[in-house]
């Protein structure tokens, strides 16, 4: 799979995508005509990144998982209508967005790791409701899950922050996203502020 990729957003930069991921760790995950929605889990080890997930074993996708190996991921990041009245000299509005795009190897894990990747889950997700579920009850919903490594082997990352724009004409486009007070708005305008060119 493909998207254009405007050169001025065009990221490459796997340290950059990697903070992305762990900023929006919920995404699309298709595989030969599959998909799921899901949450996961981002990682460098010694291969690259690493995505890790859990699907219902029931789940069409598991299945697909198994037979072809590779998958592909879409992760939408921030998003906010721009308008040229923030702009200095008169131009178009445009809209504002990050999205990656993941080629993935996929990896069965072994079931006896699913429940360190569990607890992994509860921790990165701030949650500790799966201590107050029964030991026996807690193996039981396990056992109907299956666990997976994705490997990133390319990825295509659009990072649209109005990078062409000048560092004058950002400021206001913040200033703008900040007064709308829409919860796409503010993000975008965080997201702006913290890669200011």
């Amino acid at each position: 799979m493909k998207i254009y990729v405007p050169k001025a957003f065009q990221e490459a930069r796997e340290t950059v995508l990697h903070d992305f991921l762990k900023q929006n760790a919920f995404g699309w995950l298709m595989c030969n005509g599959h998909l799921s929605v899901l949450p996961f889990l981002v990682e460098n080890d010694d291969s690259g990144l690493v995505l890790w997930i859990h699907l219902p074993k029931h789940n069409a996708l598991c299945n697909r998982l198994f037979e072809n190996k590779n998958a592909q991921m879409l992760i939408q990041g921030a998003h906010a209508y721009v308008s040229s009245e923030a702009y200095e000299k008169p131009d178009v509005s445009t809209y504002n967005y990050q999205i990656a795009i993941l080629e993935l190897s996929v990896e069965a894990t072994p079931d006896d790791d699913l429940p360190g990747m569990l607890e992994k889950f509860s921790s990165a997700f701030g949650d500790d409701s799966r201590k107050l579920i029964p030991e026996d009850e807690m193996r039981q919903m396990i056992q109907v899950l299956k666990g997976f490594r994705l490997k990133v082997d390319e990825f295509q990352f659009v990072n649209k922050l109005s990078q062409n724009k000048s560092p004058e004409d950002q400021q206001r486009i913040i200033q703008q996203l900040r007064e709308r007070q829409q919860p796409g708005a503010l993000s975008m305008a965080e997201v702006m502020q913290r890669n200011l060119v």
